[in-house]
């Protein structure tokens, strides 16, 4: 029942700020995007209250997301906009049914991985106990294998049903995941309706899929997916219709995915290179409210002497040493790549339109390549052995690439069809 009354809360709070963000989300993306906003709001009234000593009580966190959503239906009155709409087809019916497997899945039982255990659950338990954050846990040092330096947005959405209720329940939290997973699936179907038929549109929805909804239950890939994938969406739907509404998602939502794990803050580090490269690099101003939504845990883990443990050592030494084994480190990668075949089918149609997303998506392409050279420049730094890290982490995050390149390769694709079909 708490997961349910904290879902309730986060979708009424994430309501106007999507509104505020652009008012054409009366449409099919309200639901979608009040839930991604809304446990983005969490996470900012919640660092909000360990920030200025606040007890995290019921009262305390329904009041700051109450104000804070107060703040934004002020600003959501002065925006304007149609709702978007889609048709639906067939295959819609098909991702349905992977979402309802899905939460089958997820809800069959609580979080069990040991990554849950030993990082995200750990973390919400220890601050649901001290009804703030707890900076003595996250400086020990022997207590580096909870990564005390990965923001703090999922171990918050992860207690808010605890604080709520007043006791400790992790039974059902399984339906956060979905949640995330099913936002992000019904924002790719809207924003491919806008641009494809509902046949084409579905077929990619239910593509994404294998992306967005990650077996993981209980780590930060499927939030941050969900945040990365639809930011680099709505930031490429924001170039290509000069839509000032789609490029304030696109900001917003890349500061709640580097207030998720540290990927995140590369996906934000990519997205602004990638605009730097463009003829539109006038438009990384716009993300600012990235910045402002990200910087703030970063000042405040600094400050409590929380570094990476890529930082840790003399990372630049281990990536001179390693840089000549770069052919090693592929392979590794290509073993370890998860669900490969999909991916042989996503470069290949890529290769088949490589001069369409040379036009049209060098800004999603870009992105998509420089976190892909992020993520290898980790695995360079790495304090750990090389190939472990690889075989423990690159499963879960390769799939945080797949879903803005499947979207361009598969529309370029159906593109390609078309004027075939119809050369007039």
């Amino acid at each position: 029942m708490s997961v349910a009354v904290a879902l309730l809360l986060a979708l009424a709070a994430g309501v106007p700020v999507a509104l505020a963000a652009d008012r054409s989300n009366r449409g099919v993306l309200l639901l979608p995007a009040a839930w991604l906003y809304g446990t983005g709001a969490v996470f900012l009234v919640l660092l909000g209250l360990a920030a200025a000593g606040v007890e995290w009580t019921s009262a305390t966190v329904v009041a700051g997301l109450t104000g804070l959503a107060a703040i934004a239906a002020v600003v959501a009155r002065r925006r304007v906009g149609d709702p978007m709409r889609i048709r639906l087809s067939w295959i819609d019916a098909a991702t349905a049914l992977a979402v309802a497997l899905y939460g089958w899945r997820a809800l069959a039982s609580s979080p069990s991985h040991w990554d849950f255990s030993a990082i995200w659950g750990l973390k919400a338990r220890i601050f649901f106990e001290a009804r703030t954050i707890d900076w003595t846990f996250l400086s020990l040092p022997w207590n580096d294998f909870a990564h005390p330096d990965y923001p703090l947005l999922v171990p918050f959405n992860v207690v808010l049903p605890s604080l709520l209720s007043g006791a400790w329940d992790e039974r059902w939290l399984g339906v956060l995941w979905l949640a995330w997973g099913a936002a992000l699936l019904v924002i790719v179907r809207a924003l491919a309706a806008a641009e494809a038929a509902p046949v084409v549109a579905g077929t990619v929805t239910f593509a994404a899929a294998g992306f967005a909804l990650q077996p993981q239950i209980g780590l930060a890939e499927v939030p941050l997916i969900a945040f990365g994938a639809a930011s680099v969406l709505f930031v490429r739907r924001g170039l290509l219709t000069r839509s000032g509404g789609s490029l304030r998602h696109g900001a917003l939502l890349l500061g709640f995915a580097a207030s998720t794990k540290n990927e995140g803050l590369a996906l934000l580090a990519a997205v602004a290179l990638a605009l730097a490269l463009t003829r539109d690099r006038r438009r990384i101003v716009a993300l600012w409210p990235a910045l402002a939504i990200a910087l703030p845990w970063q000042v405040i883990r600094f400050a409590h002497e929380l570094p990476s443990d890529l930082a840790t050592g003399n990372p630049l030494e281990r990536l001179t040493a390693r840089i000549t084994s770069l052919d090693h480190v592929a392979a590794a990668l290509v073993r370890q790549l998860p669900m490969p075949w999909f991916w042989a089918a996503i470069i290949a149609g890529s290769l088949l339109v490589w001069r369409e997303l040379l036009r049209r998506e060098q800004f999603t392409v870009l992105t998509t390549g420089i976190l892909f050279v992020f993520f290898v420049g980790s695995y360079l730094v790495t304090p750990h052995d090389i190939v472990w890290h690889i075989a423990t982490s690159w499963m879960r995050v390769a799939p945080q690439l797949g879903v803005p390149f499947l979207f361009v390769v598969m529309l370029a694709l159906a593109r390609s069809m078309a004027s075939e079909e119809d050369p007039l």
